[in-house]
């Protein structure tokens, strides 16, 4: 009966193991699709991460 048990929870533990990377890619992969980015000066020439990210932030902070 232990034996029975044990082997359940290691495949238990297994299947999480495999189906976690999939969640998280079908997770990211579905949110992600939802960002949308358009520069304040409708140019796609950003000289940086941050100068970017700043802009999404304003435009989220406006919009909420």
């Amino acid at each position: 009966m232990e034996k029975l048990l044990r082997s359940q929870i290691i495949g238990i533990i297994i299947g999480i193991l495999i189906a976690s990377p999939a969640i998280v890619f079908a997770t990211v992969t579905i949110l992600s699709s939802q960002v949308d980015y358009s520069p304040k000066d409708n140019t796609w020439n950003v000289e940086n991460v941050e100068t970017a990210l700043d802009d999404l932030y304003d435009m989220a902070r406006n919009n909420g």
